[in-house]
């Protein structure tokens, strides 16, 4: 999976109704780092983290142990309790306190077994994530925040839906433009379960205007199909290696030399291979803005198990080529932006 830096569970993430990219100060700029800097950096960091696991594993597993001891003591005791005044006294109201002492106690005490998992979890949100966020090259990390509904909106790519769940996301600035992505995940009210969208949403804004008018290069066929009806469809530029693997539509003819060159293309395709060959989606609108929808079924940023040790620093490095391929796109966009400002 991609950026998997411990074993998914089952976490929800927390719906974003008013989901809002974050405030990034300007100049805090991403640097890229060394591979092996960067593999130090984590190592130490999966260090630190698989220190904490462990101190709250054992602390789960000492209250288990305890929180098991007393729930079978008032249990023994609330059951002889009943028997000796229900049977032997004949007195129901307390033969049935009795049964509360042998119940309470074990309705209490889950939630305070509970608390070291829980203390793990939010560390690694509000410890483990940013420090991995800075060692990515000095991006900022919010659990709870994604791009703008408003955006969304704009895109002429994301699907129809109801809900917007947005989290981990991460921001900062390269080479004048702000980049920020975050895991997203879309459902509607018919069926709630099955989730429109689940994968990854990225925006680019370029610091100046490149592109006129509002235009797409897709790899999903369906979503092409249905775009016709807006956007015309460009033919494949002569000798492309990338006509099977991307539709191209817009309504501006005028940007079809930026759209068609292989340079972007592979770009494009390289950062859909990142995440498993997935049917990436890019528009390019308002004069400055990229978004890319990458649909992966991935959670990349949840914590372990408290009793599996968070993995190795494989899973950071294969999330720092992501996001250098990213960059890599923010890279050619200030080639194109140099050699052809456009105005809106």
């Amino acid at each position: 999976s991609s950026c998997t830096l411990g074993i998914m569970n089952n976490a929800q993430p927390n719906e974003q109704g008013q989901a809002q990219t974050g405030t990034t100060p300007r100049g805090h700029e991403i640097q890229s780092t060394d591979d092996h800097i960067f593999r130090q950096r984590i190592e130490d960091l999966i260090r630190d983290a698989e220190e904490f696991r462990l101190k709250k594993m054992n602390e789960y597993r000492q209250r288990e142990f305890l929180s098991m001891t007393m729930s079978l003591s008032s249990v023994v005791i609330g059951a002889t309790g009943f028997a000796w005044f229900f049977l032997v006294q004949g007195n129901l109201w307390l033969a049935l306190l009795c049964m509360l002492i042998a119940v309470v106690p074990s309705v209490f005490l889950t939630g305070w077994v509970r608390q070291p998992v829980i203390q793990y979890k939010n560390n690694y949100k509000t410890a483990f994530m940013p420090r991995l966020a800075e060692a990515l090259g000095g991006l900022q990390y919010f659990p709870n925040r994604g791009i703008s509904r408003k955006i969304l909106a704009r895109t002429g790519i994301v699907p129809a839906h109801d809900k917007y769940m947005a989290e981990d996301c991460f921001s900062g600035h390269y080479k004048g433009a702000k980049i920020t992505f975050s895991e997203a995940r879309l459902s509607s009210k018919k069926n709630p379960k099955d989730l429109v969208f689940d994968g990854v949403f990225v925006l680019i804004e370029a610091q100046h205007k490149i592109f006129k008018g509002h235009s797409i290069i897709t790899g999903d066929g369906e979503l092409a199909k249905r775009l016709t009806r807006k956007l015309s469809l460009l033919p494949p530029a002569e000798n492309s290696v990338f006509a099977r693997t991307f539709s191209i539509l817009t309504n501006q003819d005028s940007n079809a030399p930026i759209l068609q060159d292989d340079k972007l293309l592979k770009e494009l395709a390289e950062t859909a291979a990142l995440f498993q060959d997935a049917k990436l989606s890019a528009a390019f609108f308002a004069g400055n803005y990229i978004f890319l929808s990458v649909p992966t079924a991935h959670d990349m940023f949840e914590a372990s198990d408290v009793y599996v040790p968070i993995t190795t620093n494989e899973s950071a490095v294969r999330c720092k080529r992501e996001i250098d391929q990213i960059l890599s796109i923010i890279d050619l966009v200030g080639v194109i932006e140099s050699e052809k400002p456009v105005s809106s």
